[in-house]
């Protein structure tokens, strides 16, 4: 039944009934004609039993006037005659030619015609003595006309008219059973069918709203329905849209999760419906951790700001990408570019979040180049191009003024030297081009050269440097850590003051080796402690030095290369006057030295 077109099972449900209708129609019809047989056969029954009794009436009444006038029994005669012919006429047409009853009445009819003759005869015969000798020939002729079949026809008659009337009534009869058996017959099959066809079309029906169902749960299909019915279709065609839809919810899936932007979904609220895997990345935490929570948490700007935010991302014609700064699970600053699509019909703002913190940092430190270069480069060599100009002009007796100047210009071209040398070791350093030379190095080395290079600058500021002696050997590149030790003294020694210690020392333990730098400067305040490694930062001061603003920075990442640790913390001040320390630690891996 699954296999037959849905319109060919209703044309079922209709042509069925039809048919049996049909049928039972055909059926009572026969019934009708059998009955009008009957009723036929009785009315001609009825006209046969008739002319008999006419022929039987007339026949007594020509002996009736036997004793009437001869007139009389002439034109009793003549009317016999006629009658007689009418009623054998009438019977000829009844009758079927051929049968029994057919013959008796043609031999009735030759008596007829032999009574009326005699009888004819006797009327005009002139004296009873001459009639005498036909009356038996008369009264042969009638019982001929009479008894010669015509009865016995009569009697078959009647018994045959019982007959009808009995089989009239089972007609009737049957005719009624056929019309209740066939109107039931044809509501039960018609019941029967339509239950069946309904019920296969409901269950299919179900299964498709079941499928429904499924594909919004997502929960799997049932199983395709087979066949070529309507039904069929349209679930196969469902079978093949899910499966489209759900190849592009895959593929928007992967799309989604495979992004390198944040792709999320923001309630009204500004709480976090949906979120991608690259949340992970750009904000350290993980999608369950974001899916629940309000956005404004993770908002690293003040509330009026955070507000104004949640506000933007509800606007419809939010063309324009809205920049926010988020907090980082370890408590740093990204900044994001936020474009957002506001649904109106679901309250739901769909986002897509672009990391922008490098093009900010490409920006600052741009701002940063230009103002080292307005500053720190312009300096030198203006300091140089006085230079110059003196020399050039300078008279041949000023030889002092003139080595004092040589002396100055000597100076810029080494700190400019210095400078391009800073940048361009920092560049190698963070494209990992800068080369590594491990060996066993000795720290007393290390402070002696040290002593060497920052002496001039420590007496020239009234610093105290102070170096203890050690024995340790460390692996590493003894420039590079050369390098870090400067850059870490000569910082310390920037911002000192006049008369303060900067002490440099070694401790060890199992494995490496600290060293210490310790300064009583200024010191650094608590909201500049993870900044003075970045590139061009200095720590603001009433009489600040001028530098770089990379020897922390170089410091650090020459560390890094080596595998080692380095440090910066800020002691707290135990009085307004009292002397603080930066305390610097850098841990080198050691290696034993063996002979």
């Amino acid at each position: 039944m699954r296999r037959i077109p849905v319109a060919a099972q209703v044309l079922i449900l209709a042509i069925v009934p039809l048919v049996m209708q049909l049928l039972l129609l055909v059926w009572m019809a026969d019934l009708q004609s059998q009955a009008e047989f009957q009723l036929n056969q009785a009315v001609k029954q009825k006209r046969v039993a008739d002319n008999l009794s006419k022929l039987m009436a007339t026949s007594y009444d020509v002996i009736r006037h036997v004793s009437d006038d001869p007139e009389e029994q002439l034109k009793a005669s003549e009317n016999a005659a006629e009658q007689t012919r009418q009623a054998y006429d009438d019977l000829r047409g009844v009758v079927e030619p051929g049968t029994p009853l057919h013959a008796a009445i043609e031999r009735s009819e030759k008596a007829s015609h032999t009574v009326q003759r005699i009888f004819r005869d006797i009327v005009l015969a002139p004296s009873d003595r001459a009639r005498k000798p036909m009356w038996p020939a008369l009264r042969g002729s009638i019982k001929e006309m009479i008894f010669g079949g015509l009865l016995d026809a009569e009697k078959g008659l009647k018994q045959l008219a019982e007959q009808s009337m009995v089989h009239q009534s089972a007609l009737r009869e049957k005719f009624q059973h056929v019309a209740l058996f066939g109107s039931a017959a044809t509501l039960l099959v018609s019941g029967a069918i339509a239950l069946v066809l309904a019920g296969n079309i409901s269950r299919r029906l179900k299964r498709l709203d079941d499928n429904n169902l499924r594909m919004a749960s997502n929960l799997p299909l049932l199983p395709a329905m087979t066949g070529k019915d309507e039904i069929a279709r349209i679930d196969q065609t469902f079978h093949q849209m899910v499966k489209v839809l759900q190849d592009t919810a895959n593929k928007e899936h992967l799309v989604i999760e495979g992004a390198r932007d944040v792709i999320c979904s923001i309630e009204k609220s500004g709480r976090v419906v949906a979120i991608n895997p690259a949340c992970t990345k750009m904000l350290g935490y993980l999608p369950e951790d974001m899916i629940g929570a309000r956005l404004i948490n993770f908002i690293a700007e003040d509330a009026q700001r955070a507000g104004e935010f949640l506000e933007q991302l509800q606007r419809e014609n939010q063309h324009e990408p809205i920049e926010i700064k988020l907090w980082h699970k370890d408590k740093r600053e990204i900044d994001t570019s936020w474009s957002v699509q506001w649904s109106k019909d679901e309250q739901i703002a769909f986002c897509v979040v672009h990391d922008i913190s490098d093009r900010r940092a490409a920006e600052r430190l741009r701002q940063e180049v230009l103002h080292m270069v307005s500053h720190d480069l312009r300096t030198p060599l203006t300091t140089l191009g006085n230079v110059f100009e003196f020399l050039s002009n300078a008279d041949s007796d000023m030889v002092e003024k003139r080595s004092h100047y040589v002396r100055l210009g000597e100076r810029n071209v080494e700190r400019l030297i210095g400078l391009i040398s800073d940048l361009l070791d920092v560049e190698k350093i963070r494209s990992g081009k800068m080369m590594i030379d491990r060996e066993s190095v000795h720290l007393d080395e290390c402070f002696q050269a040290c002593i060497e290079a920052l002496s001039p600058t420590a007496d020239a500021k009234g610093v105290t440097l102070q170096m203890d002696e050690t024995t340790c050997v460390v692996s590493g590149d003894p420039n590079k850590i050369d390098r870090v030790i400067i850059n870490l003294v000569g910082n310390a020694i920037k911002y000192s003051d006049k008369g303060d210690l900067v002490k440099v020392d070694a401790q060890t333990d199992e494995r490496n080796v600290t060293v210490t730098i310790a300064d009583e400067g200024q010191g650094i305040p608590e909201d500049q402690l993870d900044k003075v490694f970045e590139r061009f930062h200095q720590v603001s001061s009433e009489d600040q030095s001028t530098g770089s603003g990379l020897g922390l920075t170089i410091a650090k990442l020459s560390s890094n290369c080596m595998v080692a640790k380095f440090g910066q913390k800020e002691e707290s001040r135990k009085a307004p006057n009292s002397v603080s320390r930066c305390l610097c630690r850098t841990r080198l891996r050691l290696r034993l030295h063996h002979n």
